[in-house]
């Protein structure tokens, strides 16, 4: 039939597209409103299935014409719908196909629009991707509207000359802040596009570790975030949603085919190397790329490479109390633990514990931190005790002795300032209690407490712990 349409029926077509398209929702632009109640979209004049029949009859006149003329033609119509297009059109069509049939059908027309509008000092996009932060009951804390033009560009990552494109439009929009809990995110598109098990797009292994170093060059903050969230316990990633493919266009393309370990290999090395090449890592990030390096699934050459690096970046990690502590919990962990299959090799653990030794502070306080954690088990002192109950007394006497050392080097007045970095400061009350001269620090303590909020909260455990222990004249 598309060879019988003339120049002259698809413009009136276009018309009646451009006019049903039009359609807005009268209440659409309450949804921007913190107290608004507007969930569903308002009655329009047009249905849904008139608007998705002629959007599908737009794809196949793109795709049938074999003189080229219609994807030209379909280009113009989707530009001019998108450029015309306000923030109302976009909070109409947050629901349903259209966005994405429009992309399908003209997925140049709509990239390029989308980047055009990132460029721009107000974009329209940076309305769309900020959550919503609903003030009344009927709503969970944020509203996003944003979830349609993810799908649109999730799709549009499966056709090979537009992945790119695609994932420096999602790493732009991955900058703004989204501290919802939805996991329609662009950074979550991006991890399910590179997915190293199941690639949600097309695209060979290296030619996808070429897209990733495009995004770590262009957004660098972004792109070592995406190959933190790649690499680690990779092989247990798991997927949150169907696959967003086509309707008409590339399906012979959107085959699932089989990833091999090589290619797993090829990507997770391409990211290792990217993480290695980024320069001097955060302590957040040294954490990330040491969980990955002793993460038993990550190939042995490729755990060597980042255990090395943060070999290198020993003088930067010497004085970083919360990597010193992570490092050594992982390493316990594997040595409480060591014939199990997640384990590490015994090699592997001597260089990790080598570099333990070379990061142990030199000032108390830091050294006795992890005792005063809330997980004891984990506590390196602790290997070898499998009873619950010597357990328990192993850490009440290790906190003992760890209080009794930091009052004789620095005092009282340093330990109640020592309490306040610690994640649970109620064990120095606690080991306050249980000395022989606890009824010393009485008075210090209630002074405390009748001035500042944080010690009258944890001096309920000094208190309690006198009258457990029948202190005499208490």
């Amino acid at each position: 039939i598309n060879e019988f349409v003339t120049d002259d029926c698809f413009k009136r077509f276009a018309c009646v597209l451009k006019e049903t398209l039009a359609d807005l929702d009268s209440n659409a632009a309450d949804l921007l409103n913190p107290n608004s109640f507007v969930y569903s979209v308002g009655k329009r004049q047009y249905s849904g299935q008139t608007r998705d029949g002629l959007c599908l009859t737009l794809i196949l006149r793109a795709l049938l014409d074999n003189k080229r003329q219609g994807q030209w033609q379909v280009d113009a119509i989707v530009k001019e719908i998108f450029e015309t297009s306000e923030l109302n059109w976009w909070l109409t069509y947050r629901h349903g196909d259209v966005v994405s049939y429009l992309a399908e059908a003209s997925p140049k027309a709509f990239i390029e629009y989308i980047e055009k509008d990132l460029r721009k000092d107000k974009p329209l996009m940076q309305h769309l991707f900020v959550p919503i932060k609903k003030n009344h009951f009927l709503a969970s804390e944020y509203e996003v509207v944003y979830t349609h033009i993810l799908f649109a560009l999730e799709m549009l990552a499966w056709m090979p000359e537009y992945l790119i494109r695609v994932s420096l439009i999602l790493a732009q929009l991955a900058k703004i802040p989204n501290e919802s809990n939805y996991g329609n995110k662009p950074i979550n598109s991006l991890v399910d596009i590179y997915r190293l098990w199941l690639p949600m797009t097309s695209v060979d292994a290296e030619n996808r570790c070429k897209a990733i170093r495009r995004i770590c060059k262009s957004y660098p903050e972004v792109g070592l975030d995406l190959c933190f969230r790649l690499a680690k316990k990779y092989d247990q990633q798991h997927i949150s949603y169907s696959p967003r493919v086509s309707r008409w266009r590339l399906k012979e393309v959107v085959v699932r085919k089989t990833v091999t370990y090589g290619e797993i290999y090829a990507v997770l090395r391409c990211i290792c190397e990217i993480i290695v090449a980024h320069g001097v890592p955060t302590s957040a990030e040294a954490s990330e790329i040491m969980e990955i390096a002793t993460y038993c699934s990550v190939f042995v050459d490729l755990r060597k490479m980042l255990r090395e690096y943060l070999i290198e970046q020993h003088d930067m990690l010497k004085d970083d109390r919360t990597f010193y502590k992570h490092l050594m919990n992982k390493i316990n962990h594997f040595r409480c633990y060591p014939n199990a299959r997640w384990s590490l090799p015994e090699p592997e653990l001597r260089e990790w514990e080598a570099l333990l030794d070379d990061l142990r502070p030199t000032n108390l306080q830091d050294q006795l931190e992890h005792v005063f954690d809330g997980n004891y088990h984990q506590l390196p002192e602790l290997r070898g005790i499998s009873d619950y109950e010597e357990k328990f007394l192993k850490v009440e006497e290790l906190r003992f002795d760890a209080v009794d050392r930091l009052l004789k080097q620095d005092g009282f007045e340093a330990l109640m300032n020592y309490s306040r970095i610690l994640t649970n400061p109620q064990y120095i009350m606690r080991a306050l209690a249980a000395r022989n001269d606890a009824l010393n620090f009485f008075d210090h303590i209630y002074k405390l407490a009748e001035t500042d909020e944080f010690f009258r909260k944890i001096s309920v455990e000094f208190f309690g712990r006198l009258i457990i222990c029948d202190r005499k004249g208490f």
